[in-house]
């Protein structure tokens, strides 16, 4: 079942959806058409007031299903670019998305949520109302950061190309520090008590990385396969770098607002401080200071402001004895056969 944006006129001066918006809800919790058609059409008003705040004049279509893995899978709009792939390991499984796809040469969006992220969105009082608010935001400001991006960088965003090969493989890692950064902060007023569990998440992969990076080496040196190594590291820090961006993003929107949330902020600053005596607890702090510039961003300039994230990956791995450093067209990577150290590195 399909609602588009043209089923109604909107104001196009105050409004930035564009007219071949559309909702599809895909399966319902009730099996009510009625109803998945009235909810349909009261996220399209959502969405359109959500439109005069953020530019989502590049917004194709919203995905609204009870089978997320199979609409994650495909699209029907235009040429699926950039990581598809929804999370999925130990500590948690992604079940909403915003996704890219080409069109006509320019860059489009879809936003894919699993209906039970948001069904209860518009019921108020229920305990679930303001973090299924939450989500929507967060993803729609995704699709906000890409437009940003894809509007402003110099050259147009095809002339948007990694310097070398090194930054070829750094960005993908550290790219979800910044983006669910910018998303989670400025959707954190949906719902501020949210953020104890984010800050939860962050502490399995941080505890555990020293661990995980041990066993990494310990596979690479038995096996001898640097592809295995790098794609097994990349991964674990990948995922890393996201559970620091949600957690960062919405304690620093609670200490912006600490005159309105003083418990929350008291509570999220003490669980911090808690994961910062971790042996790469270091990270938290240096990743707050190095998206700033992503947050405060009206227009992109080039691919220089992702060089402060990748120095605090390369410090990390060095951390583990791990080197990176270009060769030719791609990335060269070292690992030192006779470190020693627990995952700390100097500054």
């Amino acid at each position: 079942m399909d609602i588009s944006e043209q089923d109604e006129p909107t104001d196009e001066h105050v409004m930035s959806l564009p007219e071949s918006f559309s909702i599809s809800i895909d399966g319902w919790t009730t099996g009510d058409e009625v109803d998945a058609r009235a909810f349909a059409n009261s996220l399209l008003n959502l969405t359109r007031e959500l439109s005069t705040i953020l530019d989502l004049s590049r917004l194709k279509a919203l995905i609204v299903t009870t089978d997320y893995n199979a609409a994650t899978a495909s699209t029907s709009h235009g040429e699926l670019v950039g990581p598809g792939e929804p999370t999925d390991n130990e500590y948690g499984t992604g079940l909403a998305m915003a996704r890219n796809v080409i069109i006509d040469e320019d860059i489009w969006s879809e936003v894919v949520i699993y209906v039970g992220l948001v069904q209860n969105i518009f019921s108020q009082g229920h305990e679930s109302q303001p973090a299924s608010l939450l989500t929507f935001v967060h993803e729609l400001r995704h699709v906000h950061d890409t437009r940003v991006f894809s509007r402003s960088y110099p050259g147009g965003w095809q002339s948007a190309l990694p310097r070398d090969g090194r930054d070829r493989n750094l960005q993908p890692i550290v790219n979800p520090l910044q983006s669910e950064y910018c998303a989670q902060r400025a959707a954190a007023w949906a719902a501020p008590a949210d953020g104890l569990h984010l800050i939860n998440m962050l502490e399995g992969p941080l505890r555990d990385l020293e661990e995980q990076m041990e066993a990494a080496r310990t596979a690479f040196f038995v096996h001898d396969n640097l592809e295995l190594f790098w794609e097994s590291v990349a991964g674990r820090l990948k995922f890393l770098f996201q559970c620091l961006g949600y957690a960062l993003g919405h304690y620093d929107y609670i200490e912006q607002n600490i005159d309105e949330h003083p418990a929350l902020y008291e509570e999220y600053r003490q669980r911090l401080d808690a994961l910062k005596n971790l042996p790469s607890g270091w990270l938290i702090e240096a990743s707050q200071k190095s998206v700033e510039p992503f947050w405060s961003l009206d227009a992109w300039t080039g691919m220089e402001i992702y060089d402060e994230v990748e120095g605090i990956l390369e410090r990390l791995l060095n951390g583990f004895g791990v080197r990176t450093s270009v060769w030719e067209h791609g990335i060269w990577i070292e690992v030192d056969r006779e470190w020693t150290g627990a995952g700390e590195s100097a500054d």
